[in-house]
C-alpha cells in the first residue's frame, strides 16, 4: 500500500490560513460590536481624562540615547560570538529590557510617582482583556496586508534568520523571549509611553511656563496647576489629537526599515497601538496587543522553518 503524499509545508500553510480565517471572523464580530456601541453612544473603552505627562523633550532625547547605546553595546557583545544564535537572541532581549529599566529609572529619578505611577495599571485584568480583544480586532487586517506585500517584497528579520539557521529549543525560547516579550515592552515604553505622551503636550496652548516644561520637564508642576485651575485647556481638535499617534507610528515603522514590507505594515499597527494608548492611557494594553501579535507571527514562522528543515 502506497504511503500518503504528505507535504508538511502545504499543511502548515493551510493551518495558518485557517487560523487567520477564524481570527478574521472573530475580528469582524468585535468590529460589529464596537461600531454598534459607538453609534449607540456607549463606547466599550472610555477615553482617559486629558492630562499631561511631566517629562520634557530632554527626557525623550536621553531615553532615546540610552536605547541606541544599549543596541550598539548589544551588537558589540554579540560580535564576539557571531555563530551563537541563542546568545544573540538572549542578548538582544536583555539589552532591550535593561535600557527600558534605565529609562523608567530616569523618569522616576526626575519625577517620582508623577511618572512611574502611569506605568503600573490600576485595573490589571481589564487592561489585559482590552489588549487581547484589540489583538483579535487588529491582527487579521495586519496579516492580510502583510500576506499581500510579501508577494512583492520578501520579509526579512534577524530573529527569523536565526530560527531558519537553527531550530533548537534554546534558539526558539531565546527568540520568543526577545521578540514576544522584550521587544513589545521596550518599543511600547518608548514609542507610546514616552514619545507619544510627550507629543500630546503640544496640544496645549503655548504659555511660557508650559513651553519651558515641554522642553526641560515639569519640575514644579506649575503648568499642571494652570491646567487644574481651568486657565489652559487643550483645544478639541481632531488633527491635534491625531498628530502624536501618527508621528509615533511613523518613527516606530521607520525603526524597522530594512525588513522588507514591514515598515508599511508596522505603520498601520503603530496607528492602532497609538489610538489604543490614547483611549485607555494604559501602556499594558499596548504591550499585550504587541506581544500577542509577535507571538502569533513568530509561532507560524517557526513552524515553517522547522518543517522546511525536515523537508530538506
Amino acid at each position: 500500500m502506497d504511503s500518503p503524499n504528505f507535504l508538511p509545508l502545504a499543511d502548515i500553510e493551510q493551518l495558518n490560513f485557517i487560523s487567520l480565517l477564524v481570527l478574521s471572523v472573530l475580528s469582524a464580530g468585535v468590529w460589529v460590536v464596537l461600531l454598534t456601541r459607538k453609534f449607540q453612544g456607549r463606547e466599550l473603552i472610555a477615553s482617559r481624562p486629558t492630562d499631561e505627562v511631566p517629562w520634557g523633550l530632554i527626557d525623550v532625547w536621553i531615553i532615546m540615547a540610552i536605547w541606541f547605546a544599549g543596541g550598539l553595546l548589544g551588537s558589540l557583545i554579540c560580535s564576539y560570538r557571531p555563530d551563537d544564535k541563542t546568545f544573540q537572541s538572549l542578548m538582544s532581549g536583555i539589552m532591550i529590557l535593561a535600557t527600558t529599566a534605565l529609562g523608567i529609572g530616569l523618569l522616576w529619578f526626575r519625577y517620582r510617582s508623577k511618572a512611574t505611577g502611569r506605568i503600573f495599571p490600576s485595573r490589571l485584568l481589564r487592561d489585559l482583556g482590552i489588549g487581547v480583544v484589540a489583538f483579535v480586532a487588529v491582527v487579521p487586517p495586519i496579516f492580510w496586508l502583510m500576506s499581500f506585500l510579501v508577494q512583492i517584497v520578501p520579509y526579512k528579520h534577524d530573529t527569523l534568520e536565526r530560527i531558519k539557521d537553527s531550530q533548537t529549543a534554546f534558539v526558539l525560547l531565546a527568540s520568543y523571549f526577545s521578540a514576544a516579550l522584550a521587544a513589545p515592552v521596550g518599543e511600547e515604553f518608548f514609542f507610546r509611553f514616552v514619545l507619544q505622551s510627550w507629543l500630546q503636550r503640544l496640544r496645549f496652548p503655548d504659555f511660557p511656563v508650559h513651553r519651558f516644561a515641554t522642553i526641560y520637564g515639569d519640575f514644579t508642576h506649575a503648568d499642571s496647576t494652570i491646567l487644574a485651575s481651568g486657565g489652559c485647556q487643550p483645544p478639541d481638535s481632531f488633527a491635534l489629537k491625531l498628530l502624536p499617534i501618527v508621528v509615533s507610528a511613523l518613527l516606530f515603522a521607520a525603526m524597522h526599515i530594512g525588513q522588507g514590507p514591514a515598515p508599511i505594515v508596522l505603520f498601520v499597527l503603530g496607528l492602532a497601538l497609538g489610538y489604543l494608548f490614547y483611549k485607555t492611557g494604559s501602556i499594558l494594553t499596548c504591550i499585550v496587543l504587541h506581544a500577542c501579535l509577535n507571538f502569533y507571527s513568530l509561532t507560524w514562522e517557526s513552524l515553517r522553518a522547522i518543517e522546511q528543515s525536515i523537508a530538506n
